[in-house]
C-alpha cells in the first residue's frame, strides 16, 4: 500500500513520523517510509 500525506509544516510532519514510528516499534513493524519537508 502507498499513501502520500502531506502537512502544514515540516515539524508537523515529523511529529506525525515520530508519533507513528512509537506505535509501529511496539508492534515490531517497520515500516519504509520518506520524509520531504511536509509530506510524508
Amino acid at each position: 500500500m502507498t499513501r502520500y500525506l502531506r502537512f502544514p509544516s515540516f515539524a508537523e510532519a515529523f511529529g506525525f513520523m515520530s508519533a507513528v514510528a512509537i506505535i509501529a516499534d511496539s508492534h515490531d513493524h517497520h515500516p519504509e517510509w520518506s520524509n520531504v519537508y511536509d509530506r510524508v
